[in-house]
């Protein structure tokens, strides 16, 4: 519809599903509007692709400088600003550059263990491609940021795999014990789970709703930073 209907590039159509995943109908208006106050009719957009990526990286080196172990992401990072800030300038980047920055993401992300590393790292790995030529880069990007932020939000719930495995255990058994063989009962598992486990039920609903409320906010998130860049790169940087 982006595209069709409004006549934006494809890189500016990834943009902005990405930036409003979750958003209230009335933030995607007011997202909307934004967008596309930021984008002179006729302009062309290939370029701020790689403003937008360079934004986020500029983030993602920041934030992985904060972490332990985190010094192979930052130098990764930079590598990868190098090559988007080249496009940004202008240049052509070779094809090869752009696979060479990528497999070397890649194969730092197999090597990482913290959760927030390679949640970080997963930005890199969306971000090693040419926007001009990879329209979905940019929307990729923004979403794998946005899942670092919602699951630092998430994080500050408490939820823990041990939370997990217990819910899984109990819903597993609520289907083992009523309604495996007993096609009469009308009930879902979940439903069961209220009924005979409410404790464990409410703190699952507690943090389905956060976790929820968590994504809403990063997409929020990437809608600012989107609307930030564009703004600031003014309608010549488009053109």
């Amino acid at each position: 519809a982006w595209t069709q209907q409004l006549g934006l590039a494809p890189i500016a159509a990834s943009m902005a599903n990405a930036s409003h995943g979750a958003s209230a109908p009335d933030e995607v208006v007011r997202g909307v509007e934004t967008l596309l106050r930021a984008i002179e009719p006729g302009s062309q957009t290939a370029m701020v692709g790689s403003l937008v990526v360079a934004a986020v990286l500029d983030k993602v080196t920041g934030l992985a400088c904060a972490i332990d172990g985190g010094s192979d992401v930052v130098m990764q990072a930079q590598a990868l600003h190098a090559l988007h800030r080249r496009a940004c300038a202008g240049e052509v980047v070779e094809a090869a550059a752009w696979r060479a920055v990528r497999s070397s993401a890649v194969a730092a992300t197999d090597k990482l263990t913290d959760p927030g590393l390679q949640s970080l790292s997963a930005c890199l790995e969306a971000g090693a491609w040419d926007p001009s030529t990879a329209p979905a880069t940019v929307g990729e990007v923004l979403r794998a940021w946005m899942g670092y932020e919602a699951q630092c939000l998430v994080k500050e719930f408490g939820w823990t795999p041990d939370d997990h495995a217990l819910v899984q255990r109990l819903l597993d058994e609520m289907h083992a014990s009523y309604i495996d063989g007993h096609p009469e009962e009308t009930r879902d598992v979940f439903q069961l789970l209220t009924v005979h486990h409410p404790d464990v039920e409410a703190r699952l609903r507690a943090y389905s709703e956060f976790s929820r409320n968590a994504y809403v906010r990063s997409c929020r998130l990437a809608l600012d930073l989107l609307g930030r860049v564009l703004v600031s790169a003014g309608p010549r940087a488009l053109s």
